[in-house]
């Protein structure tokens, strides 16, 4: 969910995890987060929406970052699905396999 702090500072909270937008850190952060490789990271829905309870300039200035946000996640999950790469799941069976082989010409 997308919120303000006290200070009126736009902080992204997932679950356990809160990124507030004014500390560099924790934009950081999140950005690494948002702009991973790894398909097995995904965001849900909801971690865009902006906080009912905002109103005013907090909530334009919420609504601003959650449309943002929230199309660059599309556009990355739509790149993901158009790369025709294996999953990580199916490059580490794809290893396996190999030194499986590998394993199997060395004992003979």
């Amino acid at each position: 969910m997308i919120t303000c702090g006290a200070n009126g500072n736009v902080v992204v909270q997932n679950g356990a995890e809160s990124f507030d937008l004014s500390s560099s850190d924790d934009y950081s952060n999140l950005v690494l987060k948002l702009t991973s490789p790894d398909e097995r990271e995904h965001f849900p829905a909801e971690l865009f929406e902006v906080d009912k309870g905002l109103t005013g300039d907090e909530r334009a200035k919420a609504e601003r970052y959650s449309e943002f946000f929230s199309d660059f996640i599309n556009r990355r999950a739509a790149k993901l699905e158009e790369i025709d790469v294996p999953t990580f799941e199916q490059r580490e069976a794809s290893i396996r396999a190999f030194i499986e082989r590998l394993r199997r010409e060395n004992d003979r």
